[in-house]
């Protein structure tokens, strides 16, 4: 089996359990015979990027941008049997959903945060809980709060994903959380 193993790494200055996790994960299916085909971005590459390619980088949650050029060109080159996603925030997009779904290949999300309705992927502000964006169609809080990494201009691009985008998380075929959190949320 080969599978596309999908994750947008934090930078590596804020140690992240997500990182590991995905590290832990492909060695783990590695050494049990799956062909993993890793397929990663990473922040740190942005943050010494030009301001044309930070301003290009908030689009991403939307457009997909170049990512979405180069898991077309992976799906292609590759034929996985399965698609595997973790965390695909700032530089990939949901986007690469349909990508994987044009082909008829099976999506996997591991959910390791409340990212799909928190641009923070916290459910916390400023040290306290906050639910503002939950179940709202359009998530203004985020974006006044600049949740998203202080940037209004992240906030405001992952607002249009989390309305527009953000449904095609609809269609991954399943969904793992990593654990149980409804006691701790609210």
């Amino acid at each position: 089996m080969r599978v596309l193993h999908v994750h947008n790494h934090y930078r590596s200055r804020l140690p992240s359990g997500e990182n590991k996790v995905v590290e832990f994960e492909r060695r783990e299916l590695g050494s049990r015979g799956v062909d993993v085909v890793a397929f990663d971005a990473y922040n740190d590459d942005v943050e010494d990027a030009s301001t044309l390619d930070k301003a290009r980088t908030v689009l991403n949650p939307i457009t997909g941008g170049d990512q979405r050029r180069r898991v077309r060109d992976v799906l292609e080159r590759q034929r996985p049997d399965l698609v595997h996603i973790h965390n695909v925030y700032p530089l990939i997009s949901p986007r690469i959903i349909e990508e994987a779904k044009r082909r008829n290949i099976p999506v996997v999300h591991t959910v390791h945060n409340f990212r799909h309705g928190c641009m923070a992927g916290t459910l916390f502000r400023d040290g306290q809980p906050c639910r503002n964006c939950i179940d709202t169609k359009w998530p203004i809080a985020g974006l006044r709060h600049r949740c998203a990494s202080n940037s209004m201009a992240l906030s405001a691009s992952m607002m249009l994903s989390q309305r527009f985008i953000s449904p095609l998380w609809k269609q991954a075929d399943t969904i793992i959380a990593i654990s149980d959190t409804r006691s701790r949320t609210t």
